[in-house]
Formats: structure tokens, C-alpha cells, sequence
């Protein structure tokens, strides 16, 4: 299967930025955010492109989009424009996301259809190696809802769990 894919991650700040003179008593969440300069690297999380086991920090939105995504399987041609992915960080270890797919268009032998895609609701769990390490691991529960058109998704609401895991190798190889 061929793909090609554009990630642009967006990233913005909900809640006020604390002042570093004061000591955190409380531990960061979506209400007490964690502040911009604590802020870890960005991780993609493209669903069945790159589900990473690493979470957005408390407080946190990222956005993460396609243009355009390409699939070709058999004889059967996918494309997609602007699958979204809304992520927002509820603790520094723990994010919900949002994926939806504005539209599709399959072509399959000589039937064609296209519409609005179905959608998911994602719960990531960091179990370990969000703030660094050389491996990382997450569980990641997931609701898809069958928000499709035209028979393009699946016709019942599904549920489902992936354990994203990250190993970092001596030799400057990444292994998902």
C-alpha cells in the first residue's frame, strides 16, 4: 500500500502561564496546564500512520492534518482530504483525541463512492518513557463512531485498544 501523507502539527496553549517563582503544588492537568517552556517535543500521531506512545502535555492542544492522503490496495483506490486528528492533553500523561475524516473517495473496480469518513475518539495512556528513555509504551483505547456516508465506514460503532511502543536503538534507529 502506497500513502502519502503531510503532517503540520499545531500546537496551542489553553489556561494562563504560571509564574516560575512559585513551586507547581499541584500536579499538571487540563485545568492547570503545564507550562509552555516544560512543554516536550511534538509526537504525530497520524492514526494507522504513526500512533506513538507519547502524549501532549497537560493543557495542551495539538492539531495534527493531512491535505491529502493516497492508498492504493489491490484494485481498490483511497484518498482522503484533510483527515484531522484533535489531541488534548487532560494530564501529562494521559491524552483524548478527536479523528475525523471530512472526506473520502474510494474507487473500487468501477464503483465509486465518497463522503464524510467515520470517526474516533482516542484515550492515550503513557505507561512509561514520556519524558525520555530508550523505550516508551502506551495503551490506547478507541471508540470508532460510523459517522460515514454512502457506505464508505463500517455501520455499527466499534471499540478497540492498541499498545503503541517506541524503542530507541544504539544505533540511531527508532522501532514502532
Amino acid at each position: 500500500m502506497k500513502t502519502m501523507m503531510v503532517v503540520l502539527p499545531v500546537v496551542f496553549a489553553s489556561g494562563t502561564a504560571m509564574a516560575q517563582e512559585e513551586p507547581r503544588t499541584e500536579l499538571p492537568s487540563l485545568l492547570n496546564p503545564t507550562p509552555e517552556p516544560d512543554w516536550r517535543e511534538l509526537s504525530a500521531d497520524r492514526p494507522d500512520f504513526t500512533e506513538s506512545p507519547y502524549t501532549v502535555d497537560a493543557g495542551a492542544v495539538q492539531i495534527e492534518l493531512s491535505f491529502f492522503d493516497y492508498a492504493k490496495s489491490g484494485s481498490t483506490d483511497t484518498f482522503a482530504l484533510a483527515p484531522t486528528n484533535i489531541k488534548i492533553g487532560l494530564l501529562d500523561d494521559v491524552d483524548v483525541q478527536f479523528v475525523v475524516n471530512p472526506y473520502v473517495h474510494v474507487d473500487e473496480d468501477d464503483d465509486s463512492q465518497s463522503g464524510f469518513g467515520d470517526s474516533q475518539i482516542r484515550l492515550k495512556i503513557n505507561l512509561w518513557g514520556n519524558d525520555g528513555g530508550e523505550t516508551a509504551m502506551a495503551i490506547m483505547p478507541f471508540i470508532q463512531i460510523p459517522t460515514a456516508s454512502d457506505d464508505l465506514g463500517h455501520d455499527h460503532l466499534e471499540a478497540a485498544s492498541s499498545c503503541p511502543l517506541r524503542w530507541n536503538s544504539p544505533m540511531a534507529w527508532g522501532w514502532g
